[in-house]
């Protein structure tokens, strides 16, 4: 009896075509240059919008690799495949191991733009799953492992945002070369779009939206009408400020330490300093009440994926603090350099599925 493997979501790189995206994750503004993985800078302006989304697709008439379907608040498309990637994805980093025998890793890059009127995390939003002629589909049990350009589930996504990168299995000899990718979104009696292969491991041409302009009539601390820098905001049992913005403090960064790294092309580090003042009754640690990022016109969030590495008073969110006491530091970001004009900060409480943003301006 033939075992299959179940397998799970991870990534590998696939060199996307000049005239197509670009390895870059997150949403390309207006005008936006980017740089492939090759190293070529392209400068491409935003299409009017996505194509028109397909239908769902089945298992015997999947939806076209290069077609938009929307699934939930999200529309996705593949963009490539290749059936067999098992020496890219180990030559990536010297602790991924071999697939079973019998077995090799797969890739597709896929893209998902935010399509909705709200943000949402896509890590919320979707599942990613193949399934060939064994039946049996693989899921997210097994990792492929360490993966270039994997794609970030884990990023928040604002109207008219997408997020672009490759997803991975470890799946069976024969059903490799006959899989189709199913995305489901996680909800009860959600939607299930059903995809196609490419026919190539070079990413498709497609038309992506523009990102949504943020309401600047929108209520005090929404994204387009945020804060001014300096106001004092409460998180939880917190009073938050802040600062002091470094906008290009990759010299700053790179000085501090000789191990860091610079950005990539196209991009620059931001420092944001913040002071917090802890207003509870017992005691809390910062990084369990709070979460920051930034955001700019790109409307996709950056995160802890983004680190600049070892920051210049770096702000120490994992002490213990009891009533009145106040930590201050700088919080840094790789932020891309045309995303930088647009750039507003914001928090949240932690673990608080009901709790709205606060945005504050950093000019």
């Amino acid at each position: 009896m033939r075992k299959v493997l179940t397998v799970a979501a991870a990534v590998l790189l696939i060199v996307p075509a000049c005239t197509s995206a670009s390895t870059d994750t997150t949403a390309a503004g207006p005008d936006a240059t980017e740089t492939t993985a090759a190293g070529a800078t392209i400068t491409t302006a935003p299409p009017a919008a996505t194509t028109e989304p397909a239908s769902a697709g089945t298992l015997d008439d999947p939806i076209p690799a290069g077609t938009w379907a929307t699934v939930g608040a999200v529309d996705a498309v593949v963009l490539a495949t290749q059936p067999d990637a098992t020496e890219v994805v180990l030559a990536d980093n010297e602790f991924n191991e071999e697939p079973a025998p019998g077995n090799r890793f797969v890739i597709w890059r896929v893209a998902v733009a935010n399509v909705g009127d709200e943000p949402t995390p896509l890590i919320a939003e979707l599942s990613f799953s193949v399934v060939g002629p064994s039946a049996v589909a693989y899921d997210a049990s097994s990792y492929c492992g360490v993966i270039p350009d994997e794609f970030d589930a884990f990023r928040e996504v604002f109207p008219g945002g997408r997020v672009e990168g490759n997803l991975c299995w470890e799946v069976a000899d024969e059903d490799a070369d006959d899989l189709v990718l199913l995305i489901d979104e996680f909800a009860l009696s959600g939607d299930r779009a059903v995809f196609a292969a490419a026919d190539s491991d070079v990413a498709l041409a497609v038309d992506y939206p523009i990102p949504a302009v943020p309401d600047t009539d929108g209520p005090l601390g929404s994204r387009g009408n945020p804060l001014p820098l300096g106001e004092t905001v409460t998180v939880a049992d917190w009073n938050i400020a802040v600062t002091g913005v470094i906008e290009d403090a990759t010299a700053v960064v790179l000085g501090e330490n000789t191990f860091n790294e610079p950005p990539a092309d196209g991009r620059q580090f931001f420092i944001v300093a913040i002071e917090a003042t802890y207003d509870g009754a017992a005691s809390d640690m910062l990084f369990a009440s709070t979460l920051f990022n930034v955001v700019g016109s790109r409307a996709v969030s950056y995160t802890g994926a983004d680190s600049c590495g070892v920051v210049p008073n770096e702000l120490d969110a994992f002490s213990e603090v009891f009533p009145g006491g106040t930590v201050a530091g700088n919080l840094c970001w790789s932020v891309h350099s045309d995303d930088v004009d647009g750039l507003v900060f914001y928090l949240q409480e932690s673990f608080a599925f009901d709790s709205e943003p606060t945005f504050v301006a950093l000019r």
